[in-house]
């Protein structure tokens, strides 16, 4: 695919510094973290339109969000003031406010819709049960925790981390086994890459909230692992680290396929609706697409500003990829849409 042929269009509206994006389950709607305390939900329809149709106020710059992988209409945030807010996009006040420990720095919906875990800026990582807005889990960490991202299984967690000079892939599970050794053998027979068991409940789970069982900590990079995103398939999982490369894992062996070097430290990545390709947003201002089948950085699309996240359109009709732009001057539109060619 010659991405190097794209079109790019610089939408209205979005005046102010974007620090996130993301689209939904179906990708008619686009949430975005705003810099002047707001979180923003533009809608994409069937003819192409886009507008904005949504302006959540909030008393703090947000820092993270995701949707609702069962309900479309349903976002999740969290930032700096140690809440986490969830929101249905037609109401006016958000359906839930949960608190937390500390500044949060990452979000996570289970699949099933019924979990939310949440990281912090203490390496405090916490699992709500939505159905009753209280502590499911819970793990505190000596180390770095900075990205998290749940399996296509709901007893399953992924982490990235970092310390003693390296970058690592943290396995966490809400389920408490009776025999945590066993538990630590048996890694490969977890399929945290199946949703056979994406319910919303197991037997093994207690009703009050424990810990976090760490089943294993992987080196994965030669420095602290920044990002983590799992392909549409929920087969394969992209690791970015601070030493430029970008590692792709099967999940079902949890074993590392090929590691893709890119020009810059990674700050975020997204998979193409169909998978075949990751996106790989830097500290500079190109965005690194990568092959995942022949682990070749196959692109480099030049932004000319700073972009601080991206996220492709869902649907693989759509070549469709969402910048945020962090540095726009003197032109103050921080919201740029790229379009590839679709074959």
């Amino acid at each position: 695919m010659a991405f190097t042929r794209h079109t790019s269009k610089d939408v209205a509206g979005y005046n102010k510094v974007l620090l996130e994006l993301c689209w939904n389950r179906e990708g008619n709607y686009l949430g975005m973290i705003s810099s002047d305390r707001s979180v923003k939900v533009g809608q994409l329809d069937k003819s192409g339109t886009f507008q904005n149709v949504h302006n959540i106020p909030t008393t703090t710059t947000m820092t993270q969000l995701c949707w609702n992988p069962v309900d479309d209409s349903r976002i999740g945030m969290c930032g700096e003031d140690k809440y986490v807010e969830l929101w249905d996009v037609r109401a006016s006040k958000a359906s839930m406010k949960l608190p937390t420990s500390a500044n949060n720095i990452s979000i996570g919906w289970s699949p099933c819709g019924t979990f939310m875990a949440v990281g912090n800026k203490s390496d405090l990582v916490t699992v709500f049960d939505l159905r009753t807005g209280s502590v499911l889990r819970k793990k505190k960490f000596n180390y770095e925790v900075n990205d998290i991202v749940w399996t296509a299984n709901p007893n399953y967690l992924l982490a990235a981390t970092g310390g003693d000079g390296a970058g690592y892939l943290d396995i966490l599970s809400l389920l408490n086994p009776t025999d945590p050794e066993a538990a630590l053998t048996d890694i490969n027979n977890i399929h945290i890459s199946s949703a056979a068991s994406n319910s919303s409940s197991t037997s093994n789970t207690s009703s009050a909230a424990g810990e976090l069982s760490l089943l294993q900590r992987v080196t994965a990079h030669v420095d602290n692992c920044i990002s983590l995103r799992i392909d549409p398939a929920c087969r394969r999982l992209a690791v970015g680290g601070l030493d430029r490369t970008v590692s792709f894992w099967d999940l079902e062996d949890m074993v590392c396929l090929h590691t893709t070097p890119v020009e810059s430290e990674v700050r975020g990545m997204t998979y193409s609706g169909d998978g075949q390709y990751l996106a790989v947003v830097g500290v500079d201002t190109n965005i690194y697409i990568c092959d995942t089948s022949s682990a070749e950085a196959v692109s480099k699309v030049v932004c000319r500003h700073k972009v601080s996240s991206a996220s492709w359109h869902p649907q693989t009709n759509l070549n469709l990829l969402a910048v945020a732009l962090e540095d726009r001057s003197p032109a103050p539109q921080y919201l740029r849409f790229l379009a590839f060619p679709t074959a």
